[in-house]
């Protein structure tokens, strides 16, 4: 069996052709992965960001629990501190009606 020279150009010719393809293949591959290296380093930063947004949406919602905590115990101490001066309020009411029914029940006492 004789073998052309022909036969090994055109072996010569798919090898070049293979690698050729294959260098693009690697070229595509490379950019493919630069693309994708690029999307993953926006998605850490919009994933960072997302958490500081997180970080300062706790801090604020603290602050607010803080302050709404605040507010109701000065709202508790300002509904004792009224409590305590209705108590008194109601005493000097009954001390003041037993004087006035006591005073007046002793003229009326005295017409009789």
């Amino acid at each position: 069996m004789r073998e052309s020279g022909s036969d090994w150009s055109v072996l010569i010719e798919r090898i070049r052709a293979s690698a050729a393809r294959v260098r693009e293949v690697e070229a595509q591959a490379s950019e493919r992965e630069t693309l994708i290296e690029g999307i993953l380093e926006r998605v850490r930063a919009d994933l960072g960001a997302a958490e500081e947004r997180v970080r300062v949406a706790e801090a604020q919602t603290a602050r607010a629990e803080a302050a709404a905590a605040e507010r109701i115990r000065a709202a508790e101490a300002r509904l004792a501190e009224a409590e305590a001066r209705a108590r008194t309020s109601e005493e000097w009411l009954k001390r003041i009606h037993e004087t006035i029914f006591s005073e007046f029940a002793v003229i009326d006492e005295g017409r009789s």
